[in-house]
């Protein structure tokens, strides 16, 4: 039981607001020499109680106004973010590091936070620390946030001080810019009564902004207290001593203003790395939270949502529209990010080797093998899940590069027959599986229950309930309530189509050629199907 207690608690992994600032520097340099990163995040909630319903036959551009507001209401409490560095050209061995960041505004008085219980127990029932979250969670920002705060960071330090010491600062200001102004001696010296450590901190900033370049002895900003400050030599800095000088103010502010901000700082390192490919798994959602909560926020337009992904994001790779579009050649239960890992990690030929540094083998398999519950001690952990969505794209990429290339910025859109197409400016942005969808039509009106049985084998059907689970037909079947005589069937990743499982007198139309789409309110009825 310790065992499985301390799985995947190595504090490198595990990045909050106490070891943040300590690693933060390093973090930054991995995700810059990375060749590719994984990202996943775990919500308070990803649905909103009046949204449209989920249809096969519903591209993402049709539920957005939904999943939008979802991402509006909620919170992604938990992104993981999973590195990967290939040692080498000659040989497909990557050294693997995945980071868990939990995220909590807890110092904002305004922030609040929305529960939807179903995920709550879902996440209860898979391990989630909660208390971890609210105790430890770094606060983050998105583009409107940040930019407030560095304006006011950069007032804070004289707003912050009493009126003696502001008063300090202006008179201390004026006699060094007055001084600055004259260009006759390269130095001062002289007495300047300091009162406190906040108010030369508000000094330095003050010369700075003004573009007073000087440097102090003692050092403004080394907490020398005032009665060690006796006199104080200012020297003027030279234009190359300029550069240092504006670069240390920057610093000083990124400094204190990155306790406000947190996380920000990796959002603004991800937005660098626009030559580098991000991989998610059904990640629709997965990008509306990430510009709800980090960038720019979430624009009414679809097509605009789109154009801003693809700017902070060109090169996207979702592993759920790989795994539904490529033919791996092994019969796919599900396209679940867990049973779709699992799947592809049983394949005997596995085309690459990982490593895991001192620090993070908390993920790596044979660890994971020995903790109580294997997979399920750390599913829905979000370092994890990215692990697993790393790993499930380098079985495509390393396998079928050309095919993978061709899937670039294409995501799946949760319980739709649809995939979306990012970088398409203008246009057609939605895409159908050739080939997976078929719209069957029946003579007469039946339920739902009836073309489920009678488009099973005779072997199936003789079948016991646990069979059935452990032995899923090769198909989902949707159903419109307004027509009972009307179901689209999705087949499943490995599978051929086989007319003879269809009765004679059901009319079977692949969707991609049926002209019919104006039905409304389809819904989903596998309750399999329903996994993301």
């Amino acid at each position: 039981n310790s065992f499985c207690t301390l799985l995947g608690q190595t504090p490198t992994m595990q990045v909050n607001r106490s070891n943040f600032d300590s690693i933060v520097g390093e973090l930054k340099e991995i995700l810059r020499t990375c060749e590719f990163y994984s990202v996943d995040q775990e919500m308070t909630g990803i649905s909103v109680p009046d949204g449209v319903s989920e249809s096969p036959l519903a591209s993402l551009a049709e539920v957005y106004p939904s999943k939008r507001a979802a991402a509006l209401r909620y919170n992604a409490f938990q992104i993981g973010i999973c590195t990967f560095h290939r040692e080498n050209e000659s040989t497909p061995t990557y050294t693997v590091r995945p980071f868990n960041f939990w995220l909590c505004n807890r110092g904002q008085s305004n922030a609040d936070v929305t529960l939807n219980m179903s995920a709550v127990s879902f996440l209860l029932n898979n391990r989630m620390d909660f208390q971890q979250w609210l105790r430890d969670g770094l606060p983050y920002a998105n583009d409107s946030t940040a930019s407030s705060v560095r304006r006011s960071r950069e007032l804070v330090h004289t707003n912050a001080l009493n009126v003696e010491d502001r008063e300090w600062v202006d008179a201390a200001f004026e006699k060094i810019a007055a001084w600055h102004r004259t260009n006759e001696s390269p130095t001062w010296e002289g007495t300047l009564g300091h009162v406190s450590h906040a108010a030369d901190v508000a000094l330095f900033h003050k010369l700075y902004a003004a573009d007073v370049f000087v440097q102090a002895e003692p050092d403004l900003l080394s907490n020398t207290p005032p009665w060690k400050r006796q006199t104080t030599k200012i020297q003027r800095c030279e234009s190359a001593d300029n550069q240092r000088c504006l670069a240390r103010a920057r610093d000083s502010a990124n400094r204190s203003a990155a306790h406000c901000l947190g996380f920000r700082e990796v959002w603004e390192t991800l937005i660098e790395l626009k030559g580098k490919p991000q991989l998610g798994h059904n990640y629709s959602s997965d990008l509306m939270f990430l510009e709800a909560m980090h960038g720019a926020g979430l624009p009414a337009s679809f097509d605009a949502f789109c154009d801003q992904v693809h700017d902070h994001f060109p090169r996207i790779y979702d592993t759920k529209s790989l795994a539904a579009s490529i033919d791996i050649g092994v019969q796919l239960i599900s396209t679940s990010l867990e049973p779709l890992f699992n799947a592809l990690e049983q394949l005997a030929d596995r085309p690459f080797t990982l490593k895991f540094p001192l620090g993070f083998e908390s993920y790596s398999p044979s660890v994971v093998k020995a903790a109580c519950g294997g997979n399920a001690a750390v599913a829905h952990q979000g370092a994890y899940d990215a692990y697993m969505t790393g790993v499930v794209f380098l079985h495509y990429s390393l396998r079928f590069p050309s095919q993978t290339r061709e899937l670039e910025n294409i995501i799946s859109v949760f319980g739709s027959a649809y995939q979306t197409v990012l970088g398409r400016a203008g246009g057609d942005r939605a895409r159908i599986l050739p080939g997976k969808f078929f719209v069957l039509e029946t003579p007469v009106l039946v339920g739902k229950a009836a073309v489920d049985v009678a488009l099973r084998t005779d072997e199936e059907r003789k079948m016991s309930e646990s069979e059935r689970r452990k032995f899923p037909p090769p198909f989902s079947i949707w159903a419109c309530p307004e027509s009972h005589r009307v179901f689209v069937l999705h087949l499943k990743p490995g599978h051929e189509f086989r007319r003879d499982r269809i009765p004679e007198d059901v009319n079977v139309t692949p969707l991609e050629q049926w002209s019919s789409l104006s039905l409304p309110s389809w819904k989903r009825t596998r309750a399999e199907a329903g996994s993301s």
